[in-house]
């Protein structure tokens, strides 16, 4: 049978665990996926890659859900269109935890500086197929932008109380 995984903070899996596995219940009923969750907490993006190759190579896996605050690299593009004349803003991407056969997609080759990288080949990412996918249920707490703790969501104006109450809504 195809394995999905759950990645999951331990404080969101503790409060909502009857909600996920309703969840993984619904997946298996609605695709026939197994599924197995692994608990992130202080994890690296390495560590949540690791798990999700080792599970493609050995166990069937063809795709997860990161929920919570799950490490996730952030992208900050060259000017946006060919002639160079608009930037767009950082931006959240899974692109590393999908595709296994590049770590960094950087013309120099220097491993770890992909957020601040011009060289890095963008194209890659049209023309590469993804080995599996992803889902990521971020709970908009603080630090909307790889820089910046500043941005927070003011829960009460968006109708929750706090941001296990959202997932929750979203389960739901």
């Amino acid at each position: 049978d195809p394995v999905f995984y759950i990645i999951v903070n331990q404080e969101i899996l503790m409060e909502l665990s009857s909600e996920i596995e309703r969840y993984i219940d619904d997946v298996y009923r609605d695709n026939g996926y197994c599924t197995d969750i692994y608990t992130c907490d202080d994890c690296t993006q390495e560590e949540v890659r690791n798990t999700l190759i080792d599970g493609y190579d050995n166990s069937g896996l063809v795709g997860a859900i990161l929920i919570g605050e799950i490490p996730i690299d952030w992208v900050n593009p060259p000017n946006g269109n060919p002639d160079q004349s608009q930037v767009y803003p950082s931006f959240p991407s899974s692109f590393r935890y999908q595709m296994f056969d590049y770590d960094l997609i950087d013309n120099d080759y220097q491993s770890g500086d992909w957020n601040e990288d011009p060289d890095i080949d963008y194209s890659v990412y049209e023309t590469t197929p993804l080995n599996i996918f992803i889902g990521w249920l971020r709970t908009g707490l603080c630090g909307t932008s790889p820089t910046s703790d500043e941005e927070c969501l003011d829960w009460s104006l968006a109708g929750y109380s706090n941001h296990i109450d959202a997932l929750r809504n979203y389960f739901n």
